[in-house]
């Protein structure tokens, strides 16, 4: 289970950090924006979920600068960086709040899109209910999440080295959805038509610990509430950037895997 307090003030505490160490997220967001069909023309109402910093809403108010988008974040801090950025653009306003719980009515918006947010939920299909009901009928829903396969480097060695050193103990860390088990997500809500796709981007880094420093000035910390007490012990941390310069060393510093699920879907 993903601990949804933990989540708020990771990302609030980062919120004016975070630009500077997304540009995955920003290179995602952007092919996200590609896909957007050319024949939508004027959405009257946009609904952003995850709209962090506001980078795809104010791309969105470029694009369709009539109409009226809600920047919808759980961290408090996110929606305030937010504002801060955008508050001086016309027809866009910011809200706080759970995309698990939404508090819009039914049938709200022509437009949904969400941008590296859906692997901080706990209930993926209770999400997907929630845009299923806000959506007007004929509107389009675009997400980015992040696979099974994202990170699988620091997750392996993080494991092999709790196993060698805590070997009684199970090591608890946050697992990202499958392409397959979203589909069925996607199906089991009825939208009428849907399909996803999968990108995968490998990033180097000067060393491990820059990667862990770059994932925490992005907010992206362990929120798994079965974490153990031990899971930032100096030596298992130790042992596990072994590890990972062992097997995961690249000519210039280290890799780590970002795999991409890409998701259309219209009511």
């Amino acid at each position: 289970m993903i601990d949804k307090t933990k989540v708020k003030k990771f990302f609030s505490r980062h919120a004016h950090e975070y630009d500077k160490h997304s540009s995955l997220q920003q290179r995602m967001g952007d092919k996200l924006l590609a896909k957007i069909n050319s024949n939508l023309k004027n959405p009257k109402r946009i609904l952003d979920i995850g709209s962090g910093t506001g980078f795809i809403s104010k791309k969105l108010h470029n694009k369709f600068p009539n109409s009226e988008i809600i920047c919808c974040d759980i961290a408090h801090g996110m929606s305030v960086e937010a504002k801060f950025k955008l508050g001086n653009l016309n027809n866009i306003t910011f809200v706080t709040a759970d995309a698990e719980i939404l508090p819009f009515g039914d049938e709200t918006f022509d437009l949904v899109i969400s941008n590296a947010t859906f692997q901080w939920m706990n209930e993926l299909s209770f999400v997907f209910k929630e845009i299923m009901g806000v959506l007007m009928p004929g509107g389009s829903f675009y997400f980015s999440t992040f696979g099974t396969n994202t990170l699988f480097e620091l997750r392996n060695s993080f494991v092999r080295a709790s196993e060698e050193l805590n070997p009684t103990v199970v090591p608890h860390i946050q697992r990202f959805k499958s392409l397959g088990f979203i589909l069925g997500i996607m199906d089991d809500k009825q939208f009428h038509r849907f399909g996803v796709d999968l990108d995968v981007e490998k990033e180097h880094y000067a060393d491990v610990r820059t990667l862990i420093k770059t994932l925490q000035s992005i907010g992206a910390q362990n929120a798994s509430m079965n974490a153990p007490k031990g899971l930032r012990r100096r030596d298992v941390i130790n042992r596990m950037i072994e590890i990972y310069n062992t097997e995961y060393k690249s000519g210039i510093g280290i890799v780590a895997t970002y795999e991409i699920v890409n998701g259309f879907a219209q009511k």
